[in-house]
């Protein structure tokens, strides 16, 4: 029986992982959870008995005392996800401090302004440590 538990437990967490690889667009995290799911789903359920199943999004029944820990692992998703969306964003602004950098210096370069050519290197450099930190 404990098998049986473990792959609903599986499959929730399959569930949860496709739902947030959805919500945060990450393939791989989506595709992660739907292998997940899908190996799991097959499994028969049916000689649980109604009174020991808690009911949970997604049609999924999980034996009750299992639920805070399917619960406690699909908060831990969100919360990588979460992660992962900051990350992402410091990663855009990196390279958008990259670009703006290397404008910079090269219009400061054309007109011989050495302070906005200084700015631009020093900004570029900023948006490079900026996408290294947030890989």
């Amino acid at each position: 029986m404990s098998d049986k538990i473990t792959n609903s437990l599986h499959s929730a967490f399959g569930a949860a992982k496709e739902s947030v690889g959805k919500a945060v667009g990450s393939e791989q995290l989506m595709a992660s959870g739907k292998c997940k799911l899908e190996r799991h789903d097959s499994i028969d359920h049916s000689h649980l008995k109604p009174q020991y199943l808690l009911s949970v999004p997604l049609s999924l029944n999980i034996p009750i005392g299992h639920a805070e820990k399917a619960q406690a692992d699909a908060h831990a998703l969100a919360q990588q996800a979460q992660q992962e969306r900051e990350k992402t964003g410091q990663r855009v602004q990196g390279s958008v401090d990259e670009v703006t950098g290397r404008a910079k210096t090269t219009l400061g370069a054309a007109t011989g302004n050495t302070k906005m050519q200084t700015e631009g290197n020093l900004q570029e450099t900023s948006g490079t440590a900026r996408k290294t930190m947030n890989k």
